[in-house]
């Protein structure tokens, strides 16, 4: 049997249910995306190695593990999953409860090491505790004031420039490519010899990681190229100024 709706009350009233069921569609929360092993160890890797700049500035030393390593996320993301995963080891040590919510710290052994690493770093610098909710909790004003002096944490008012400073810089950052590096390649080749021993096909590529090293360090020592030459001009200006008659 058909029923025909000509009344305009009917005709609206299908309109406006139309509409309503859009709007559901589109309010649907979407997934979180998944975070990749590679991900927490490039960002757990960064911060263990920078452990001062976490330390003084954790959501600063978040933006730059962002910048450092290149993942798709920002520095708040990064800031809560690596408070959450400190919070499950300190559960942990405490209970001997496993996350449910952070089940990758406990399936893979070098996530696992990198975060009882920080923890232990952590729980040294607070003279034996590992969590602190007023310091560690991410409470809105603490990002707030943190974000304010993020961008800024590693660049002085006055930067004592010169050619040592430079070259210090130059070699820190080689170091931590070069660990990064290792690290990486290190974490596919288990993945891939594991997925091998099950016969299940693998997209991981340790040429991936050393192209990329490979770029940070020819940058590395491009941006140290470009700053001896205006050292040595800054030089050559100032004894100009200096002889200036």
């Amino acid at each position: 049997m058909r029923i025909y709706l000509n009344d305009r009350k009917s005709t609206i009233f299908l309109k406006r249910k139309k509409l309503s069921s859009v709007k559901k569609r589109r309010d649907i929360p979407r997934d979180p995306i998944r975070w990749k092993p590679l991900e927490l160890i490039a960002i757990l890797n960064y911060l263990n190695n920078n452990f001062d700049l976490w330390s003084s500035n954790r959501l600063g030393a978040c933006n730059n593990a962002k910048e450092a390593t290149n993942i798709a996320r920002d520095g708040k993301a990064i800031y809560s999953k690596v408070y959450s995963m400190i919070k499950a080891m300190d559960d942990y040590n405490k209970t001997g409860k496993k996350s449910t919510a952070n089940t990758i710290i406990w399936d893979n052994t070098k996530i696992h090491e990198l975060v009882k690493d920080l923890c232990k770093k952590i729980k040294e610098n607070k003279g034996g505790e590992t969590s602190d909710d007023e310091s560690m909790s991410m409470d809105t004003d603490q990002i707030t004031t943190e974000a304010s002096t993020s961008r800024t944490y590693d660049v002085p008012r006055q930067v004592p420039l010169s050619v040592e400073t430079v070259d210090s810089l130059y070699n820190e950052k080689l170091q931590y490519i070069s660990q990064l590096r290792s690290t990486l390649i290190e974490t596919i080749e288990n993945a891939n010899s594991t997925l091998e021993r099950s016969n299940i096909q693998t997209n991981y590529s340790t040429e991936d990681v050393n192209k990329r090293c490979n770029d940070k360090t020819q940058l590395a020592k491009k941006l140290r190229s470009e700053l001896m030459e205006m050292i040595k001009d800054a030089k050559n200006k100032y004894e100009q100024l200096r002889d200036l008659q």
